[in-house]
């Protein structure tokens, strides 16, 4: 069986992390012998740190790095061409595909192909099955035009299969009447290795970092309310790890030099465990999620995350750290309470590590039974 994993950006996001992962086991199991007739090729749209460790250690046989822009625009109907041109190159038996805009795009392509080849709407023997897997659909994000909705549900007919890492996507799938959509919780997002290395660490005096923040400068992470509590939090250490929108990194790089604000812009995922493991509170203020990946790492360095209580950060309540969105005043209470009291933070440290141990330790065996069964 042929596999084209197909995904937009070379960075490492949480998309780019469980294809690592699950690139990474693939390598693994074929080495031992068990999978010789999977054969796998990876199509991104940037380049970044996850294209260059995928082709550091040999993860796939070939890479297709087409260089599409980030804006959906007149320029995607060059974007859609190219990947026709890929998928008639690579010929794959099954495309698995991540992030809204390559999800689209695909399975325009193999619509494309198909119909006009064969007259039919959904592929024959000879065509790719396209499983989507959706990290949070895209039009569920607040602000977001209800036409991206519309589109999605046009497409629902171009695509054999879709994986959900969350419950409100699959429900919705399900609303819809669509039978091959699999609710796969969480899967291959991280590396439980970290459990270990996060119980050693699990010492509150020997993080010298009280507020860290791990995440892309965009408005639907409520970058506005970080800044806002940047200026608030003068009495501790404050680190923030990410790029994004040009505004915030200005403001950021601003608050920096007043001393009490560590902003760092984008930083390598090596760097990033180390600073999970060196902060007492893992901040994540997004206004809606799929199921966040910073949670869990954090978690596995037993670094609690506070939170809006809002869609898809189910994991945040169940450590107890998420508020009402919006409610500034318990948010600022809720921080004061874990980083000024040791046993307090020991108590949400240890749930942390719980939450990790707890997940559902599918295997990457499972997809591979959803590719079968769709081809």
């Amino acid at each position: 069986m042929k596999i084209l994993e197909v995904v937009f950006d070379g960075q490492f996001a949480g998309a780019q992390v469980w294809i690592y992962n699950f690139l990474k086991w693939l390598k693994k199991v074929d080495l031992e012998g068990i999978f010789k007739h999977l054969d796998v090729e990876l199509v991104v749209a940037k380049n970044g740190d996850f294209l260059r460790k995928v082709l550091d250690e040999g993860l796939v046989r070939k890479v297709y790095n087409l260089n599409f822009p980030y804006e959906v625009g007149l320029k995607d109907v060059i974007s859609f061409f190219k990947m026709l041109k890929v998928i008639e190159i690579s010929s794959p038996d099954v495309i698995h595909v991540h992030t809204s805009k390559m999800a689209a795009l695909v399975r325009l392509a193999v619509f494309f192909r198909t119909f006009f080849e064969k007259g039919l709407w959904s592929g024959g023997e000879n065509y790719p099955k396209v499983v989507y897997h959706v990290h949070g659909f895209y039009f569920k994000r607040p602000g977001i035009s209800k036409i991206y909705e519309l589109i999605e549900k046009i497409l629902i007919k171009c695509t054999d299969a879709f994986i959900c890492v969350n419950e409100d996507d699959w429900k919705w799938l399900n609303d819809l009447g669509v039978k091959k959509a699999y609710l796969v919780k969480n899967f291959g997002m991280f590396n439980y290795e970290n459990i270990n290395e996060g119980i050693r660490l699990n010492k509150f005096t020997d993080r010298n970092i009280d507020i860290l923040w791990a995440s892309r400068l965009a408005e639907p992470k409520d970058v506005d309310t970080l800044i806002a509590l940047c200026e608030e939090f003068r009495d501790f250490n404050v680190v923030v790890a990410g790029s994004g929108d040009k505004r915030y990194e200005e403001q950021l790089r601003r608050i920096d030099n007043l001393g009490w604000v560590k902003y760092l812009g984008y930083v390598e995922r090596e760097r990033l465990f180390s600073l999970y493991a060196k902060s007492k509170v893992h901040l994540l203020l997004s206004r809606a999620e799929a199921h966040p990946l910073s949670v869990l790492e954090a978690a596995s360095f037993g670094t609690p995350t506070v939170g809006w209580k809002v869609k898809g950060m189910g994991d945040v309540e169940y450590m107890g750290l998420s508020v009402d969105y919006g409610d500034l005043e318990h948010l600022y209470r809720l921080l004061r309470k874990v980083l000024k009291n040791p046993v307090e933070w020991n108590v949400f440290s240890k749930r942390a590590i719980k939450l990790v141990g707890e997940e559902r330790q599918e295997n990457f065996l499972s997809v591979i039974k959803i590719f079968e069964k769709v081809v």
